[in-house]
């Protein structure tokens, strides 16, 4: 028995971070995502290799989401988008401006047949990763509806799977991380979200 062989073919995705912008460019980082690739793919064949959006990284606002899924698409580049809804808010500053939130979130569906999997995660005050939704939006209902509604009209269709990856690390006064987490998934499941 190979116990990493068998490992192996348990794992579904990879995640991986995008380079940092000044010391990358796009060309640089396909050719070494070729290299990368072909060595992911020797070991683990079945598994799905997602990047995700990193605060002032070669991948970080809506403009370089949609230049990557062009690549992708030109390039048949066998690569995924994972979206990091707070990094890619906070990045574009959409947070609290409803009017910024809503343009941001409808460019989404311009690439969205490349996107396979989202994060979510609440911020208190600095702290990154902790709480839920309502309080990453300081508990505005305006703009934690208009979060949500936007989603759900992003990522409901018919016979589409994403896979849902919260990142929560701390819980918030009165509720545990689980809570949190749950709160997510409650509101997830209350926008028309279904988990399988």
């Amino acid at each position: 028995m190979n116990l990493v062989k068998d490992y192996e073919k348990q794992i579904e995705v990879i995640e991986i971070h995008p380079p940092i912008s000044r010391r990358f460019n796009w060309n640089k980082f396909i050719e070494n995502y070729q290299i990368f690739y072909e060595k992911i793919k020797e070991n683990i064949p079945n598994a799905k290799i997602l990047i995700e959006n990193r605060n002032s990284f070669l991948l970080s606002g809506i403009k370089d989401f949609q230049k990557l899924s062009d690549i992708i698409d030109k390039s048949n580049l066998d690569l995924k988008l994972i979206i990091d809804f707070p990094q890619l808010l906070n990045y574009e500053k959409a947070k609290f401006d409803i009017d910024k939130l809503n343009s941001v979130l409808k460019e989404i569906k311009n690439f969205k047949h490349n996107i396979k999997a989202f994060h979510l995660w609440g911020q208190i005050g600095n702290k990154s990763h902790a709480g839920d939704i309502n309080d990453y939006f300081n508990n505005n209902s305006r703009l934690v509806n208009t979060f949500y509604e936007n989603l759900a009209s992003i990522f409901i269709g018919k016979n589409e799977k994403y896979y849902f990856i919260p990142e929560i690390n701390l819980g918030k006064k009165g509720k545990t991380k689980n809570e949190c987490l749950s709160n997510i998934v409650q509101e997830l499941k209350f926008s028309g979200f279904q988990f399988i």
